[in-house]
């Protein structure tokens, strides 16, 4: 078994814009490349056909590009344009590589707002492999920034509030953790976040006694 840090003794992570690439103006450049879509138009008709019950699993995400065909006009079908917008959202090689730095002392969770194609997609890539355990809302059927979604994860981990540290790149979905005494980290990039974390992981080991130091992985 691996030793386990004091202190903090989880970490969770959002996937969507930290650890697997989310970008909306890339799906668009991408969509009006392939299908002469104008960027403004296509970013203004895949906001309007999201729905929450994507992620929280209780829709087929696959209405949303069906919706998205008619109201572009395109001759691409729906399964193409679902295809085209899932092989935008891969894995972030150097947050894994901090993840598994992370993991070495302290368990490492997903926490994420998810639908079922893109849970499929990764598993099969055994991306969730990276993590001791996931908390993904098409799993649960409630999603961030709704309090019960962090309460599970808590339970999950074994964890107090203040044994945790919740990193995302919505602001909104980090103060409901905050409220419940989580530490909290808005994700920036990818050095940022190796900063923020490693100072915030430094900090709370040496306020444990008889620690010095203990950031990502060390003693």
């Amino acid at each position: 078994m691996k030793p386990r840090a004091s202190g903090i003794k989880a970490v969770f992570f959002d996937l969507g814009g930290v650890c697997i690439t989310e970008d909306c103006e890339t799906v668009a450049e991408k969509y009006e490349r392939l299908f002469g879509t104008p960027k403004k138009r296509f970013l203004n008709a895949f906001h309007r056909t999201y729905r929450k019950a994507y992620n929280r699993g209780t829709a087929d995400s696959s209405e949303r590009f069906k919706k998205l065909r008619m109201m572009l006009k395109l001759s691409a079908s729906a399964k193409k344009l679902e295809e085209e917008n899932l092989g935008a959202m891969n894995p972030v090689s150097r947050i894994l590589k901090l993840v598994k730095r992370v993991r070495k002392k302290r368990k490492v969770f997903a926490l994420s707002n998810l639908d079922r194609k893109l849970k499929k997609k990764l598993a099969k890539q055994g991306f969730f492999e990276n993590f001791d355990g996931t908390i993904l809302s098409c799993d649960y059927g409630t999603i961030k920034p709704y309090k019960r979604i962090y309460l599970i994860a808590l339970r999950k981990a074994r964890a107090r509030p203040e044994e945790c540290v919740f990193i995302d790149n919505h602001e909104s979905r980090l103060a409901p953790a905050r409220k419940l005494g989580m530490k909290t980290i808005l994700f920036k990039n990818v050095a940022q976040l190796e900063k923020d974390l490693n100072a915030l992981l430094t900090k709370e080991s040496q306020m444990v006694p008889g620690r010095i130091s203990n950031s990502f992985g060390g003693g």
